[in-house]
């Protein structure tokens, strides 16, 4: 079954008109188009970016709180996924820093 974003995607890209599309690289596309819906299908989410550790996870989510409480489930399934134990209380969440493009 494809997610939810994938269809819109698809839809998408079969609603262009064939001179349009030979124009386009379908990859780079689809990850503006995957940015944007993810963006768009909650727009009062906000981005937040956490560290803990040398982890870092970034979780959209509507207040600071309810950003830091996703980012615990995300970190402890990483981990879990690693066939390692998470923390016997909540992690060490601290924001991080967004890096800055340099040129």
């Amino acid at each position: 079954m494809q997610k939810r974003n994938e269809a819109a995607f698809d839809n998408w890209w079969a609603c262009l008109r064939p001179d349009e599309r030979e124009g386009l690289d379908r990859a780079v596309c689809r990850r503006a188009f995957f940015a944007g819906f993810t963006t768009g299908v909650k727009p009062e989410n906000k981005r937040f970016v956490f560290s803990a550790g040398k982890r870092r996870v970034t979780v959209l989510a509507p207040s600071y709180g309810a950003a830091k409480r996703k980012a615990d489930v995300i970190l402890t399934k990483r981990v879990e996924a690693e066939g390692r134990s998470p923390p016997a209380s909540e992690w060490r969440l601290q924001p991080a820093v967004a890096r800055e493009a340099t040129s």
